[in-house]
């Protein structure tokens, strides 16, 4: 197998899992899809075997850290056994899977090839979530809600507490959502057709619609400080007209700009809410359902019926607390990701938040990683971050010509990423689009770095 005829299986092998992803991100989809994802590992193995050991061009030192996290995690999984054993072993094989295919690349790749395959894969993922946010929109529009079950499963369509959940959870949908404004904006930055051009504007309108419809305070703030630090950093090192660059290189118009970026979205996000309060009673009337008495639909989060103690985080210093004591158990290998929840529910100090961490965990992701890997595992990947960020930082630090555009927005939403890890736990352990997504960019971004650099590290 020629070099160029590895390189496009690799692209399909990303497509199948970001399409597959995606459709996995609706609970009854996911409900079905569970037991058939393992096939999925199927070709992966062999796209590593023939990566790692025929060709060898994918290897990095810096993948010295995700393997030893899989191997120290393996350890975890055999030590901890148990119920979760099986699906402890699982996620280290999905995982290096992620490591060494999504994240895994070769910086002697040229260029051209890789933003071609930068722009194949946003535009499949922008894509799928467009079709996604259309159907959530379009049950907001037409007062569509619905509860539907699957065995003790529950899952809703539609409104819930005046939030957008759609197809899937309010919170996955509104991260999907600012994921994909980045993408979009990185993809309409690099487009020259029209016709491409004018999707992108159109599906950000509604990714944007959709994410204020979903009122996740998590993905929507993570997005403006990501935004933020993403631009403090980059621009003084992003091309610019000559005349510009000593303003862009100031330090005050740089904080005037990041300064706005908030007052922007906070504000926009007002006034589309508000806006958007009157088109369900609109539509009624237009559709004859119902007459339309005037009144706006109540967009406001419900916060003030929820009994349970929390306050703004919902909870999550609760399922922090009882994650830690359970951490204490096995501080150096962990419990096991799939052990989490029976090791952790014993130390609710309140029980009716059980559900919550059943469902998502203790929803922080470096407390996920202690207490599932402990500090051996925590430390393998604490290395790979420092390096990594560090490579990052001395490249931007030392390159004088332009940055590449997919690189830029790749920090960005790595910024995002690591941003949201701290209410949300999805990078790792668990297969899901986020997990997918994160270490693809992960790879890109260290692709442009390399390549920049002249040599691997």
């Amino acid at each position: 197998m020629k070099k160029k005829t590895s390189d496009f299986w690799l692209l399909i092998y990303k497509a199948i899992w970001i399409v597959v992803m995606l459709m996995k991100a609706v609970p009854w989809l996911d409900w079905h899809l569970s037991p058939y994802i393992r096939l999925l590992l199927i070709p992966g193995a062999l796209l590593i075997l023939w990566e790692y050991f025929v060709q060898k061009k994918m290897w990095s030192k810096s993948l010295v850290f995700l393997i030893g996290f899989c191997v120290a995690y393996g350890c975890t999984a055999l030590l901890a056994r148990g119920d979760g054993f099986a699906g402890n072993l699982k996620s280290v094989f999905y995982m290096a899977v992620a490591f060494l295919l999504f994240y895994g690349h070769d910086w002697e790749r040229e260029p051209a090839l890789v933003k071609r395959e930068i722009k194949i894969l946003g535009r499949l993922f922008v894509t799928g979530t467009f079709l996604l946010a259309a159907i959530c929109f379009a049950t907001f529009l037409f007062s569509y809600n619905q509860v539907y079950t699957w065995g003790e499963k529950i899952g809703y369509i539609g409104m819930w507490d005046n939030r957008l959940w759609g197809l899937y959870n309010a919170n996955t949908g509104g991260a999907l959502n600012v994921i994909s404004l980045l993408i979009l904006s990185g993809l309409f930055l690099a487009e020259e057709k029209k016709s491409w051009r004018v999707f992108y504007v159109g599906n950000g309108i509604l990714q944007f619609l959709c994410l204020v419809l979903t009122y996740s305070r998590t993905s929507f703030y993570s997005l403006i400080l990501a935004l933020c630090i993403g631009i403090f950093i980059l621009l003084p090192h992003w091309d610019q007209e000559k005349r510009m660059k000593r303003n862009v290189k100031s330090l005050g118009f740089r904080l005037v700009i990041v300064l706005l970026i908030p007052s922007f979205f906070v504000t926009l996000e007002k006034v589309t809410r508000w806006g958007l309060s009157y088109l369900p009673g609109i539509v009624q009337e237009i559709t004859g359902e119902a007459e339309w008495d005037g009144q706006r639909e109540v967009l406001d989060r419900i916060e003030t019926l929820e009994h349970r103690g929390g306050g703004i985080l919902t909870g999550r210093p609760i399922l922090w607390e009882a994650g830690w004591h359970a951490f204490l158990e096995s501080p150096f290998f962990g419990v096991g990701r799939e052990n989490l929840y029976e090791r952790s529910v014993g130390y609710l100090s309140d029980p009716s938040w059980a559900p919550d961490l059943a469902a998502g965990g203790v929803h922080n992701g470096y407390l996920t990683l202690l207490i599932s890997s402990g500090l051996l595992g925590t430390a393998c990947l604490a290395l790979f971050w420092i390096r990594t960020v560090w490579q990052i930082f001395r490249m931007v630090r030392k390159k004088k010509e332009k940055l590449d555009l997919p690189f830029c927005i790749g920090c960005i939403l790595l910024l995002l990423y690591f941003i949201m890890e701290v209410l949300e736990a999805r990078i790792l352990y668990q297969v899901n689009i986020f997990m997918a997504l994160y270490w693809m960019v992960y790879g890109y971004v260290m692709y442009f770095t390399e390549r920049a650099e002249g040599q691997t590290h």
